[in-house]
């Protein structure tokens, strides 16, 4: 049971993507409490998934590709879903989406032409800050509102968040350009 944790894990988080579009039509604080648990619970999903793979030294085909699928789509997700979700907040929070947006796809097709000549690039422990910075950027973003004093406390949180989250998105992307450019060329 244990060696298909992970992979369980991960396929929770693929599971729960298609719900989070729903965020759009939703608007009410118990509504966004709901949707914040459960992108709280898809994005810990991430950090157990890659915790008791590495614990138990477990390794599958599917865990490589499709754990940082899942961890992007989610993203990519929510950020698309945030933008059309909340148009108040879209000219604070437009330009880190798109620099996340753009660093994750690029980083994807390098990932994709280094894996066409059998090498692999190591997620680096400042790009695993990233995506829990995105993660929690998106989460405060999620259960965000204009109602009242206390959810513009936490929309601030969340966009303050998601621009730490950008300059992340951005060190490690240079960080992972730089260190396969070789390898492309």
């Amino acid at each position: 049971m244990i060696a298909n944790l992970p992979n369980i894990l991960t396929l929770s988080r693929i599971i729960l993507i298609p719900i989070f579009p729903l965020l759009i039509w939703y608007h009410s604080i118990p509504e966004r409490i709901f949707f914040t648990i459960l992108f709280t619970i898809a994005s810990l999903t991430d950090f157990f998934d890659g915790y008791i793979a590495r614990a138990y030294n477990i390794n599958s085909n599917f865990g490589r590709i499709f754990d940082p699928i899942s961890d992007k789509v989610l993203i990519l997700v929510l950020c698309i879903t945030i933008l059309i979700k909340d148009p108040n907040i879209t000219n604070y929070i437009l330009l880190p989406i798109l620099v996340i947006l753009v660093r994750e796809l690029i980083i994807s097709g390098i990932r994709e032409g280094l894996a066409s000549q059998n090498k692999i690039i190591q997620v680096s422990r400042l790009a695993k800050y990233k995506t829990a910075s995105q993660m929690v950027a998106l989460g405060f973003l999620v259960m965000a509102g204009s109602e009242n004093y206390f959810l513009v406390i936490v929309q601030n949180i969340g966009i303050i968040a998601l621009y730490i989250s950008m300059l992340l998105s951005l060190s490690t992307g240079i960080m992972y350009l730089k260190n396969s450019y070789n390898d492309l060329t």
